[in-house]
């Protein structure tokens, strides 16, 4: 089949999406389809799968004419969709959203506590969870960890809600080391902090998250990083890459001996992405 992974939005979301549609593009081309990748552009002869849906909601000028040229397109949903809006948002376009939906031809998504909201809407019949996994290319074997680390924990992503004060703490303390990768930082230093960090952290942001975002803990654990988390909502199972313990803990937890790096990578391989896909298409 030929496919198209259509990022939306701008540039700066679409690199932080970065690690998804490359995980798309390697795991559909590994099963044998022809994919490419575009920006914000729709392939006639393809079928368009869509990263970023909430951005597309609020842009009319692209939305509409995607509709009505009956493209074939395919949602991929990695946000929370609660049934009236995404990740709490107060301004999504909750018509435009469903619009989009309804169109589909198909709707994917790695959180099972999303499909309960499609489901609601009586989208089923298009509606395909597909677990988040392990491909290849995460893999960089140019990044060594490194034996000397300059930092403890490392965190990148987005720093809200309680996840926030959290990092706020530990970069208060005067026992570890944090690193921040953010929204306007390169991106090469994520890949710099990976081999000079003891550590990776995932810590929930509190009310209102109602799963696990895997993207985070697969580019760290595939890359030979332990991921030191808090506990959080996690019915897909993601946070058996981590050590999971109470935040209180951190401190501790992060001066500790690394676990082995084999066992991690074994756990990150038992879960080809391509394997979910397979099928599928």
């Amino acid at each position: 089949m030929n496919i198209n992974i259509t990022n939306i939005g701008p540039k700066e979301w679409v690199d932080l999406k970065g690690d998804i549609s490359l995980g798309l593009l390697c795991a559909l081309r590994s099963i044998g389809h022809d994919v490419t990748m575009s920006t914000n552009y729709f392939e006639k002869r393809a079928l368009n799968i869509i990263v970023g849906s909430d951005f597309l909601s609020g842009m009319p000028n692209i939305l509409q004419p995607l509709i009505r040229s009956k493209y074939d397109y395919a949602v991929f949903e990695v946000e929370a969709f609660d049934g009236s809006t995404i990740n709490q948002r107060q301004d999504l376009p909750l018509g435009n959203y469903q619009a989009l939906l309804l169109n589909a031809k198909y709707i994917f998504t790695p959180y099972l506590n999303n499909v309960e909201a499609f489901k609601k809407f009586g989208w089923a019949e298009k509606l395909q969870y597909v677990r988040w996994g392990y491909f290849p290319e995460l893999r960089d074997d140019r990044m060594s960890q490194n034996s000397s680390f300059t930092h403890d924990g490392l965190f990148f992503g987005l720093a809200k809600g309680a996840r926030a004060e959290k990092l706020n703490s530990l970069q208060a303390s005067k026992s570890v080391r944090i690193a921040l990768v953010g929204r306007q930082d390169p991106m090469m230093m994520r890949h710099y902090y990976i081999t000079h960090c003891r550590w990776g952290l995932n810590l929930s942001s509190g009310e209102g998250e109602c799963f696990t975002n895997p993207f985070r803990l697969y580019a760290m654990a595939a890359n030979d990083m332990p991921i030191l988390s808090d506990p959080g909502p996690d019915r897909d199972g993601y946070l058996t890459l981590c050590e999971v313990a109470a935040f209180h803990d951190f401190e501790q937890k992060l001066l500790e001996t690394r676990p082995d790096s084999k066992g991690l990578r074994d756990r990150v391989m038992e879960r080809p992405l391509a394997d979910g896909w397979r099928g599928l298409l």
